[in-house]
């Protein structure tokens, strides 16, 4: 096979979609033919390059703006795990934070590195009213996919410190991924092990 850009063909015969941008590997997951993957890289760069505009601000490697580049991608693109949660049911981000420069305007109080972006109220968008600056484990707690308990591949031991157990089962047999502190990290470390078994992340109702 002659090499293509960002795809490469795998042992089982199928091809799996890798892009890097800002430095880091992003796997856009493994399709049955060379077109659908194709497809689905070509998708991925053109909205991508939508969302990067000509920086000015010399903030390009920065968190915060990387915050706000995962911010569009998971309202826009439908490649991205998290589409589902956000722009799949109708999370936009506002015409204002478009722009990065306005959206750092709005933004850059209350920032600190290692904070997360997080909506007030998880049924509307992203604009400067509803957003505000948090910590991981709230941000976890606040999301709409973990408002009903224990979700699939986590349960809860009598470990105060780490009283989530993450497992996943694999013909027929379960395995233990180990203990966390927050039902979210619990179910992250599920749906990623899930991911690199199966090739796709779990439905939203596991």
């Amino acid at each position: 096979m002659e090499k293509i850009e960002h795809i490469r063909k795998r042992k089982s015969g199928n091809y799996e979609v890798r892009v890097h941008r800002d430095r880091a590997a992003h796997r856009l997951g493994t399709y049955k033919t060379l077109e659908e993957a194709i497809l689905v890289r070509d998708k991925f760069i053109s909205i991508n390059k939508k969302i990067h505009p000509k920086l000015k601000h010399g903030m390009r490697h920065s968190k915060i703006y990387k915050v706000w580049i995962n911010m569009h991608s998971r309202c826009r693109n439908p490649n991205v795990k998290q589409y589902g949660d956000y722009g799949g049911r109708g999370i936009l981000v506002c015409e204002r934070w478009n722009d990065f420069e306005l959206f750092y305007e709005d933004m850059r109080d209350g920032y600190d590195e290692g904070l997360q972006i997080d909506r007030i109220d998880n049924n509307k968008g992203y604009f400067k009213e509803n957003c505000r600056w948090t910590t991981r484990n709230i941000n976890c707690s606040n999301r709409r996919e973990y408002h009903h308990k224990y979700k699939t591949g986590v349960s809860k031991n009598k470990n105060k410190t780490n009283p989530y157990i993450s497992s996943i089962k694999i013909n027929g047999s379960r395995y233990y991924l180990g203990c966390f502190q927050t039902e979210c990290a619990a179910y992250e470390e599920y749906r990623k092990v899930y991911f690199e078994w199966f090739g796709r992340y779990p439905s939203a109702r596991n």
